[in-house]
């Protein structure tokens, strides 16, 4: 089993953890599968929506994807969340 299938199945076996999800995404976003990664940060968030490394994450990619405001957006959620993130101050740059 490959290391996608094998995160894909952790994330099946605990469709509510975060973490699962964040492993996934951390992957997919390496191999350049930006779509599959937005698709893994949401779910992340949605398994926990006060997940802050998933929120700067979301904002990451979508400022790269050039949604300014859906960047920002991401960002002031995880500020709201946690105001001294260290990566989502170093985002703000």
């Amino acid at each position: 089993m490959g290391a996608e299938a094998s995160l894909g199945a952790a994330r099946t076996l605990e469709p509510g953890n975060a973490r699962a999800h964040h492993d996934l995404w951390v992957f997919r976003r390496k191999h350049g599968e930006t779509a599959k990664a937005r698709e893994s940060y949401l779910a992340s968030i949605k398994a926990d929506p006060m997940y802050v490394d998933a929120w700067v994450a979301l904002s990451a990619l979508r400022l790269a994807e050039g949604d300014e405001k859906g960047a920002e957006a991401s960002l002031e959620a995880a500020l709201r969340l946690d105001p001294r993130h260290k990566h989502a101050h170093l985002a703000q740059l």
